[in-house]
Parts: structure tokens; sequence; C-alpha cells
């Protein structure tokens, strides 16, 4: 796996502060919240289609057609006279009375497993945002221990220069130099540990919100357009040059405003 990972790299740093709050329209993106959210919209078109069936229904139709023959003198060129249009119109009408009592159970059964999909959905909601309030404090948390961490590691540093130094000047033992630098090493080991932590509690957080975002200064949509995708549309005609003529318009005469 070496030559597929590449050399090993540092833990990577993250931003002390991140936006925080309760964003719905991220926490909308998740999918277990997206795919509750569709199953309740379905469900509830299926009472719509259950209250229909209590009512009578009502069909129209028709067709129409034009014929000839060669035959007592015509040709083809008589198919589209008036004479060799044929009509036909119907209508129909159905109302299953006689089932009036299983169709309202119907809506019944229907209601009832709309109201167990809204529990399935608030339910998916509230987990939702249990979530990214557990991984919003847990990053927070997680960035004091490295405050922590960090001032004991600096602290042990010290006490390895300071016991170096007592040493060479004949003051205290070698032991002692010992000990500081296995208290070094363990602070040293702790820190890194906790830089993990701090950086997989951030992955945490962007999972909970439904994956991350990018921030693009441009605010130019046919950026996000690969050039090969782009051809590919203009080549099935021009609705799209015109297209992406005024985009292009819109995006010179745009201003960008940065977002903090």
């Amino acid at each position: 796996m070496s030559a597929l990972l590449g050399e090993p790299q540092p833990i990577p740093t993250v931003e002390p502060e991140i936006a925080v709050g309760m964003p719905q329209d991220l926490i909308r993106r998740r999918p277990d919240i997206r795919k509750a959210e569709r199953q309740l919209a379905a469900q509830s078109a299926q009472i719509g289609f259950a209250v229909a069936e209590l009512y009578p229904h009502f069909f129209l139709g028709g067709s129409i057609a034009t014929s000839t023959t060669t035959l007592g003198g015509k040709s083809i060129l008589d198919l589209f006279d008036a004479d060799s249009f044929r009509l036909n119109l119907f209508g129909a009408f159905q109302w299953n009375v006689l089932q009036y009592g299983r169709l309202q159970n119907n809506v019944r059964l229907q209601d009832a497993a709309f109201q167990q999909l809204l529990e399935d959905y608030r339910q998916t909601v509230l987990q939702a945002q249990g979530e990214v309030e557990n991984a919003i404090v847990a990053f927070f948390k997680s960035q004091q221990q490295l405050g922590a961490r960090e001032l004991a590691a600096e602290a042990a540093q010290r006490a390895v220069d300071v016991s170096t130094a007592q040493y060479q000047d004949g003051l205290v033992n070698f032991n002692t130099v010992i000990t500081t630098l296995k208290s070094l090493a363990t602070q040293q080991d702790r820190l890194a540990a906790v830089r993990g932590t701090v950086a997989t509690n951030l992955v945490g957080v962007y999972r909970s919100l439904g994956g991350g975002w990018e921030i693009r200064p441009s605010q130019n949509p046919l950026d996000l357009i690969p050039e090969e995708t782009r051809q590919e549309m203009l080549e099935r005609g021009n609705y799209w040059k015109k297209t992406f003529k005024q985009q292009q318009r819109k995006s010179d005469e745009y201003i960008p405003v940065s977002v903090e």
C-alpha cells in the first residue's frame, strides 16, 4: 500500500474555529434525511391516490384517422380529403360504490403508514442533530486538550533543557536527564495523539453535516462544468451557446463578497 498511499505525511493542521450552529440546509444533504424525506413525500401521495378512489371517475377519449382506396376512381391523393377522415369519441364512468368500505379502510391504512414514516423522519432528524452537536462538542473539547498538551510538551522540553545544562555543569546525574527525556517523549506522544483526534473530530463534523463544502470566490457556475462536458452541451444545439453567454455576462457583473 506504500506506493498507493505515498510517503508518510504530517497530521493535517486545522483552524481552531469553524462555523457552528445548526445549519439545517447542510443537514438536509445527509443521505439518511433525504431518504426519509422522500419516503414521507411518496407516502403522502399515496394518501391522495387512496382518497381519489372514493370519488367517481370519468373517462373521455377518442381517435381520428384517415383512409382511402384506389377503387371507384380514387387515389392516394384523396387521403387528406374531408370525406376520408373518421372520428371516434367515447366516454366512460366508473364508481366503486359497492367497495366503499374497503376504499375507506385503504385511506386509513395509507394515513397510518404516513404517520409512521413521519415519526421515522422526525427521529432521523433528531438523530442527525444530535450527531452534529456531539461532533462539534468533541471537536472543541479536543481543541482544548490540544492547547493543554502543547503547554505540557513545552514544559517537558524546558525540563530537558534545564536538566541537560545542569548535567553538563555537574549539578545532577544522568538519571535525571533520562527521566526528563522519558517525560518529554510521553508528552510528545500524547500531543501527537491529540492532534490526530482534532483532525478526526473535524472529519466527524463534516460527516455529520452531510459532507464538506467549498466557498468559490468566483461564484461562476460555468467553472463547475468540466470543459469536455461543456463542449458536448454546445454541440447539441444553439440553446447552450446563448445560455453560456448570458451566464458569462452575469458572472462578469458579479462582485465577489467574502463570507466569514
